[in-house]
């Protein structure tokens, strides 16, 4: 009975750490389901973005766990210490009892990344974000501004619930606010592009692959929530541009069109390199991980960008996806380690987040027509994704469920 307790508590301890570091339902009910059945156990488990419901036992004589959860944040590296606890477990490494006190302490340890390093991965982001926009000097620095000031509202806002709830409305509004003042400087700044590499780490794009993977696996309520989530998240930072603009243009009057001076293209091969760096922090990944999170993410983009100029960009996104999911099976195969420590940020790079930001954009000038056909490839773009995603996991099978 002690054993059979242990190793209930055991399931649900990990399958609410998993839930907290970002896992999508899909994964984490599949990887339940795997250490329930080396742990002797039959369970049924059913997780949405903002539960977790675990089933023990026959179905005439279940008896059910419900935990209630706050949407995942990712953090890979405590992600990355729970696989290989699971590892051990399955193994017989370790006893039931012993891990369920190692996932607990994973569970209570400090992050590794302090406060510091979390607002130099955004800043640096941003900044790196101005390339793909083909913006200048001027607006890479202006950028990192806004990467920073977000930085530290990440640090501090989300610190209540309210405030978490307002994060992205209030982050939103200071990169518009902040895009607007410098393009009327006449510095060279150009308010498009500063607004949107401002809000790129804003935008919910890979939220937005995830769901649409959870509902291509027929995981449909999950994959439906997070859509929902998803659009709410895209209003709200519509909505702080909209109003910093609105203020702003009565103060100090409307954003001036800068000419285009796009950086030299050295500077993007270089700007996106350290980007990946950037992302990987930003997501607390493990630094041993963060060579194959370089590999992951630019070779994915590389072929995107390759598929995009010979095929066509939903095309592209597929070989995108095909190739990044690829390379992180890959790995999980050959060093027996989680395919998401790789993936997650490797896809950062090919989401069509910005073509979400910018339909909505449309939509709320009254540009209906503009809005739809962006809306549409947005939706074509993350469903190519997913197909390339899902490609990959069944050409190069993913080492377990994680």
């Amino acid at each position: 009975m002690a054993h059979e307790r242990h190793s209930n508590d055991f399931i649900l301890e990990l399958g609410t750490a998993l839930h907290r570091y970002g896992t999508p339902a899909h994964r984490l009910e599949g990887a339940l389901s795997s250490m329930a059945e080396s742990l002797g156990l039959q369970i049924q488990v059913f997780s949405t973005p903002t539960s977790i419901m675990v089933g023990f036992g026959e179905p005439s004589q279940q008896r059910t766990a419900l935990l209630r959860m706050e949407p995942g944040a990712h953090n890979l590296e405590k992600l990355w210490k729970v696989d290989a606890l699971a590892e051990r477990l399955v193994s017989g490494e370790v006893e039931t009892e012993q891990a369920l006190v190692q996932l607990r302490a994973i569970r209570a340890a400090p992050d590794r990344i302090g406060p510091a390093l979390s607002t130099l991965s955004y800043t640096v982001t941003t900044a790196a974000a101005t390339t793909l926009f083909g913006g200048s000097w001027a607006d890479m620095g202006v950028a990192a501004l806004s990467g920073f000031l977000i930085g530290i509202l990440a640090l501090y806002v989300p610190r209540t619930p309210s405030g978490g709830r307002l994060f992205e409305f209030v982050a939103a509004t200071v990169a518009g606010a902040l895009a607007h003042v410098a393009s009327t400087l006449g510095i060279g700044a150009t308010y498009e592009t500063v607004m949107l590499a401002g809000v790129i780490v804003l935008v919910p794009g890979l939220t937005l692959t995830i769901a649409m993977t959870e509902i291509a696996t027929r995981n449909l309520v999950s994959g439906t929530a997070r859509l929902t989530a998803t659009m709410v998240v895209f209003l709200q930072i519509i909505f702080g541009i909209a109003l910093s603009q609105e203020v702003l243009s009565h103060l100090v009057g409307a954003p001036m069109v800068a000419p285009m001076a796009a950086t030299p293209s050295w500077v993007s091969v270089i700007a996106l390199g350290v980007a990946c760096v950037a992302i990987a922090i930003m997501f607390r990944a493990p630094p041993r991980a963060f060579l194959i999170i370089v590999i992951t993410a630019l070779g994915g983009f590389f072929s995107a960008r390759f598929g995009s100029q010979h095929l066509d960009p939903e095309l592209g996104a597929c070989l995108g996806g095909l190739v990044a999911a690829g390379i992180a099976n890959a790995y999980a195969r050959i060093k027996n380690r989680t395919a998401l420590v790789a993936l997650v940020p490797g896809l950062i790079l090919l989401v069509p987040g910005s073509l979400g930001f910018r339909s909505l954009s449309s939509l709320w000038e009254q540009d209906v027509v503009t809005g739809i056909d962006t809306a549409f490839k947005m939706v074509i773009v993350a469903i190519s994704l997913v197909v390339g995603i899902l490609l990959a996991n069944a050409i190069i099978l993913p080492r377990r469920s994680l």
